[in-house]
């Protein structure tokens, strides 16, 4: 009795086994690749410092799994957008509040599950352990993907800076306009600075 008991359960490992073997997982080259355009606001420096609900330097420590919802406002079909939680431990939360836990939200949609990969072009991923400065919207996603602006060795490189203004305090919009266009090297003190004048 106890070999039939032994044997049973010496074939339920070997089932198992062969089961596992069998959900191979999908090598990164052969996921598919959903890549979603967006439409992006474009913003001023001014702009963005009044829309955003939380500005915020911090660093990405953690994040979440990958998390769903529904995005069709068809009720016949079922569209899905992917993402992630990362949780930033704010160097300098210049507007917005933190979390209980001190940290602060920021959705991320360049997500891989087991079978695909979500892209949107010109938006990159989240880095772990990266410096950043968000311009974030209610739900916690980047007013635009220039909004999220790495940060390194106490450097960054942003084309959204302020307007300048000539001597009579007027806006120099044909200048500032081209100058949005170049990407300036700022050190991240600077900028909070500008920021901070802003608001």
């Amino acid at each position: 009795m106890k070999k039939k008991a032994l044997l049973a359960g010496m074939l339920a490992v070997v089932m198992l086994l062969a089961c596992a073997g069998c959900q191979r997982e999908i090598p990164r080259d052969e996921k598919e690749v959903v890549s979603r355009q967006g439409l992006w606001p474009g913003y001023t420096f001014e702009e963005a410092v009044a829309e955003a609900e939380t500005i915020v330097y911090g660093k990405a420590v953690s994040k979440s799994g990958i998390m769903e919802h529904e995005i069709s406002l068809n009720p016949e079909r079922s569209d899905k957008e992917y993402y992630c939680e990362v949780y930033l431990k704010p160097i300098e939360l210049l507007k917005g509040e933190e979390n209980e836990d001190g940290t602060v939200t920021v959705l991320d949609f360049e997500v891989e599950t087991d079978t695909h990969i979500y892209d949107k072009p010109g938006v990159d991923p989240v880095e772990l352990e990266k410096e950043y400065i968000f311009f974030l919207n209610e739900h916690g996603s980047s007013l635009n993907p220039q909004m999220m602006i790495p940060v390194e060795d106490g450097m960054m490189k942003t084309a959204i800076l302020p307007e300048k203004e000539d001597s009579d305090g007027k806006s120099k919009n044909a200048e500032a306009e081209e100058e949005t266009t170049q990407v300036k090297e700022v050190a991240v003190e600077e900028y909070i600075a500008m920021i901070e004048e802003a608001m």
